[in-house]
């Protein structure tokens, strides 16, 4: 099976139209009074308020590891110069030039953020785009350039953005045979439309990106249930193509790696569940058929690049196409896998495996410490194939946790404020420590 080429022009919405429209939808809101339009930029100040002395350490963090990786292989050189202070040893030290320490300069970085807008997501989905503003903050911080992308396939959706970037006259005229997301080719992977809508990019000017994170944070709004707010058509959840996804991006990546002369580029996922199996191929009569693994030695190639891996299970399919986009594009791929507390046990269980899919957690005891570990931190860092790090953590895992005002104004003694201090360096502490690994891991 040949791994389909995208149909970009089908498959992309770029953040202009994006937040035209967001901007245009929210408009509504106040002119129908859901929502008061002063109320958007106390948003933004809230946010910032809440999470710039959050943001400033991880910077910090960030900017030191990557010193130290060039300092490590820094060496002692000599200039051809010679050192006059040295010139009287001549006859018995032939080592009489001037010394120089050479610190190669520290590798560029990029990271592409993809955040699920899968169904399963709306009710973290607003700790999740907080999270994503997050690492945007962090990286335009440190100057990493960046672009945020949420993927999904939602039909309805998917007719808005058409209609907005006037590939088609109105919705009635969307059909989706004449928009597929993928070629159809005799004996492709059979892949189901993807849709990528860019929010947010380290190209945007510093009030474009203002602006944009205001809407972001009234997107976040909307996806409460208590909030009074709906979200956008456009904004429609859907199924979880992330497999789709992983392969449009592999042409854009290299692509934000060639532009903007980068030595190191990071896929980040943000998502809360597996992608969808990818079960059928493309028969000569361009229909999908089912792929028999029973039957059949199956194997997803790109003659390009000499791949060829063997499909035993479905989940293999997504499993190999991580391998061929790192092939590709030379990037790292870090995941963010949300999960409730509720729900920990259970994905913990599933997901931890050896190399040789064996699950590790046979074990009660041991499963029952690795729940105590993701309950005291907050998120689990499992070993997961062809990711280079893969975290299980709660929706709030990269937000940090109640400050000391909120866990101090009900103290009434010295005793009760001091507790509260130190509850409030604790769980900064440890809302932090997922992020130091992430960070640890893209500055390598």
């Amino acid at each position: 099976m040949d791994i389909p080429k995208p149909n970009m022009n089908n498959i992309i919405t770029p953040a202009k139209r994006v937040q035209e429209l967001m901007t245009k939808e929210y408009a509504k809101f106040v002119k129908e009074k859901y929502f008061k339009a002063e109320k958007a930029m106390e948003l933004v100040n809230e946010f910032k308020r809440r999470n710039e002395r959050y943001i400033g350490p991880l910077a910090k963090e960030f900017e030191m590891r990557k010193a130290a990786k060039a300092f490590s292989k820094s060496k002692l050189s000599d200039t051809g110069d010679i050192d006059i202070n040295k010139l009287s040893s001549y006859k018995f030290d032939d080592n009489i030039f001037r010394k120089v320490m050479l610190t190669p300069k520290g590798k560029s970085h990029g990271l592409v953020l993809l955040l699920d807008k899968s169904g399963s997501m709306q009710d973290i989905l607003g700790d999740s785009i907080e999270q994503i503003l997050i690492l945007t903050m962090f990286c335009r911080k440190v100057n990493i350039p960046f672009v945020v992308y949420g993927f999904g396939n939602n039909i309805e959706g998917n007719k808005v953005d058409m209609v907005e970037m006037k590939r088609i006259p109105n919705a009635q005229s969307y059909g989706a045979s004449n928009f597929e997301s993928f070629e159809r080719e005799h004996k492709n992977l059979h892949f189901t439309s993807v849709r990528l809508r860019e929010y947010l990019s380290s190209k945007m000017s510093n009030s474009v990106f203002t602006n944009a994170v205001k809407n972001m944070l009234v997107l976040k709004k909307s996806y409460s249930r208590r909030s009074g707010l709906y979200y956008p058509v456009s904004e429609f959840l859907s199924n979880t193509p992330m497999t789709q996804a992983i392969v449009a991006l592999a042409g854009m990546m290299k692509d934000f790696k060639r532009k903007n002369n980068l030595d190191i580029t990071n896929l980040v996922v943000v998502h809360d569940g597996d992608a969808d199996h990818i079960n059928n191929f493309v028969n000569e009569k361009k229909y999908g058929v089912a792929i028999e693994i029973q039957r059949y030695n199956v194997f997803i190639v790109d003659d390009k690049i000499k791949f060829q891996r063997m499909i035993q299970e479905w989940d293999d399919v997504h499993t190999h196409i991580l391998e061929w986009f790192k092939i590709v594009t030379g990037s790292k791929i870090f995941s963010f896998y949300l999960e409730e507390h509720r729900y920990a046990r259970a994905t913990i269980k599933e997901k931890a495996r050896d190399s040789e899919g064996t699950h590790i957690f046979k074990d009660e005891l041991k499963l029952n410490e690795a729940l105590k570990k993701f309950k005291k931190e907050n998120f689990y860092d499992l070993n997961i194939r062809n990711y280079d790090r893969f975290f299980i953590t709660s929706p709030r895992g990269l937000t940090e946790e109640d400050s000391f005002d909120s866990l101090a104004q009900n103290a009434s003694s010295i005793r009760e404020i001091k507790s509260a201090f130190t509850a409030a360096n604790k769980k900064r502490t440890v809302s932090r420590a997922m992020v130091n690994q992430f960070i640890q891991g893209i500055a390598a």
